[in-house]
């Protein structure tokens, strides 16, 4: 596997691209055949799902990436500065326009989040609270899970660069207009 700070490098530069140099977030659809520095590294993350999944009927993926700091108040732990759908709220991976649009859930195959880099003091687990699990974030980390599986991140003091990866056996459409309207209360942060 390459460094994770190829994959940080490669992320910061296209989502600076993308949506400029405030937006700390990212969403990307891929083709399973499309070919470009970010594409790499999802396809890097789909190599290591096809150990525990069978793969062969994934038309593409998605990638989120997201930087996120939190710190604490006077009173305990803050939010992680992210609201919905781009926040750490107890959720399962779905297709997010058709749950919007329709109501319906349609979950990907399989769901990831691999830890780019980080720098946490405290909190930051993902966590699965039907299943009593957790998974402490640490650099260089892949976890893999059924998209069905309720998580979320616990609050934490740090920072936190991510990427979930979701490869999807029907196409996916994904609406750029959705992010252009929650970029505007995303970026009204300081990270």
């Amino acid at each position: 596997m390459l460094s994770p700070y190829y994959y940080i490098d490669t992320v910061s530069n296209y989502t600076d691209d993308y949506a400029g140099p405030d937006a700390r977030f990212n969403l990307q659809w891929y083709n399973i055949e499309d070919k470009n520095p970010l594409s790499k590294v999802g396809h890097k993350i789909l190599e290591y799902m096809k150990l525990h999944q069978n793969m062969s009927d994934v038309v593409g993926f998605e990638i989120w990436s997201r930087q996120e700091s939190a710190i604490y108040k006077d009173t305990g732990f803050a939010s992680s500065y992210s609201e919905y759908p781009f926040n750490a709220e107890w959720h399962e991976d779905v297709d997010e326009d058709l749950r919007h649009q329709e109501g319906k859930l349609r979950h990907p195959l399989i769901s990831s989040i691999y830890y780019l880099d980080v720098d946490i003091q405290e909190g930051g687990k993902l966590i699965f609270p039907e299943h009593g699990l957790e998974v402490k974030p640490k650099t260089n980390r892949l976890a893999l899970f059924d998209p069905h599986m309720i998580h979320g991140v616990e609050p934490f003091r740090g920072t936190r660069v991510a990427l979930a990866v979701n490869p999807w056996t029907e196409p996916r459409p994904i609406r750029w207009n959705y992010l252009k309207i929650h970029k505007e209360s995303v970026n009204q942060f300081t990270f």
